[in-house]
């Protein structure tokens, strides 16, 4: 009996684990005007992506110098350079793990990066199914909603 009941106990503890319960809260929510709130506690940053991002997805490479997280939109373009099958990388969030004064080659400093952390680089050239929705001011947008937390 006493068997029983520690299996029991056990089971409901691996229910509760995998039931997400006591899980943190998701990185993204939308906003009232459809944006997309992109939430990184663990590297103490956070974004806004335009509605036509609904489906990214993100990549996290760990490095001894620095941590990238990669943001990847869809794209049914196959001509276009591909690391993630279907999908196309349009940012890099770079965090330096030392503060940098001079961004490395294709990157640009974040806003607001007191801490000189925080390193940004966007596509070069989109993908022919991104040319009607990519433009500078949508850069611009992206760049200006970044915030150090």
């Amino acid at each position: 009996m006493k068997h029983f009941a520690s299996r029991v106990a056990l089971i409901l503890v691996m229910l509760f684990a995998l039931s997400g319960c006591g899980q943190a809260p998701a990185p993204i929510s939308q906003d009232q005007d459809g944006k997309l709130h992109y939430t990184n506690q663990d590297l103490g940053f956070e974004l806004y992506l335009p509605k036509q991002f609904e489906y990214f997805q993100t990549q996290r490479k760990n490095l001894a110098e620095y941590t990238d997280v990669e943001f990847f939109a869809p794209t049914s373009d196959m001509g276009y350079k591909q690391e993630v099958q279907s999908y196309g990388k349009f940012l890099i969030v770079r965090v330096k793990k030392q503060a940098a004064t001079k961004p490395d080659t294709g990157f640009m400093e974040a806003p607001n990066n007191q801490s000189g952390k925080f390193w940004l680089q966007f596509w070069e050239k989109q993908p022919k199914d991104w040319s009607k929705k990519w433009n500078k001011e949508v850069q611009k947008d992206i760049i200006n909603t970044f915030k150090a937390l």
